[in-house]
């Protein structure tokens, strides 16, 4: 039986969103998402955490993101997780987890504070169909 690979969330961008573009041209970019929760302490008592997420999304949804989402924005990700590793430039091994985004839904944009559930685009299947993934 095959696994299964599926992580969805609700968080907001730490920071402004990052669009760049792979090899081949396809538009990618990069996103941190914090998800806010709470941990229980050894007393007993509860104390704020932050997970931070790192989040790719590759061509239209990618382009969809840049122009909708801002530091703050409130998404809800769905896609799945991934790990890619690659010498440095120092020859040191280094180790990247991250989710590849299947869908993204801008639960608030830019300038408002509405709620907004419309995707915009519909996203291809996981990752770059050219095959020109950065990994």
């Amino acid at each position: 039986m095959a696994g299964i690979n599926r992580c969805l969330f609700v968080g907001n961008l730490g920071k402004d969103p990052v669009l760049g573009a792979t090899h081949g041209g396809t538009p990618v970019i990069n996103m941190s998402v914090a998800i806010n929760g709470t941990r229980k302490q050894k007393d007993g008592t509860y104390a704020k955490h932050v997970e931070w997420v790192p989040v790719v999304a590759y061509g239209a949804m990618a382009s969809a993101c840049a122009n909708n989402l801002k530091k703050g924005s409130l998404v809800c990700v769905e896609g799945k997780f991934t790990t890619r590793s690659w010498l440095d430039i120092k020859e040191q091994r280094v180790i990247v987890t991250e989710i590849i985004a299947r869908e993204i839904t801008f639960l608030n944009t830019k300038g408002s504070s509405a709620p907004h559930y419309d995707m915009g685009v519909e996203p291809p299947a996981y990752g770059p169909t050219d095959d020109d993934a950065p990994y």
